[in-house]
């Protein structure tokens, strides 16, 4: 008997959803994946407007180096995924630098 060779391809991971090693629980909700997808409909308003937040937190490093700090970082993933800042600074470090890196 012939093999059936119609089965559709594992989908490849989205290199734009982190998925988390263990869960994080943050404010009673574990995550398990931090969905990054909402970064494509970012437009350059949402930048400039993570800026002057950045700016008016009084963030040193940002006003210098805007794109490549964490912060400006966090401000973007907020924006992205629609959860609040506070996910982002108080989520570990490891986390952190992959949203960074992101």
């Amino acid at each position: 008997m012939p093999e059936d060779n119609t089965a559709a391809p594992a989908a490849e991971p989205n290199p734009l959803v982190l998925a988390l090693p263990v869960p994080w629980r943050f404010e009673g909700k574990d995550y398990t994946e931090i969905d990054l997808r909402g970064l494509a409909r970012l437009t350059i308003a949402d930048a400039v407007a993570a800026q002057l937040a950045l700016f008016s937190q009084r963030e040193v490093a940002a006003s210098a180096l805007t794109e490549t700090t964490t912060a400006f970082a966090r401000e973007l993933a907020a924006r992205a995924t629609g959860l609040p800042i506070e996910l982002f600074r108080l989520a570990p470090r490891a986390l952190s630098r992959r949203i960074v890196r992101t």
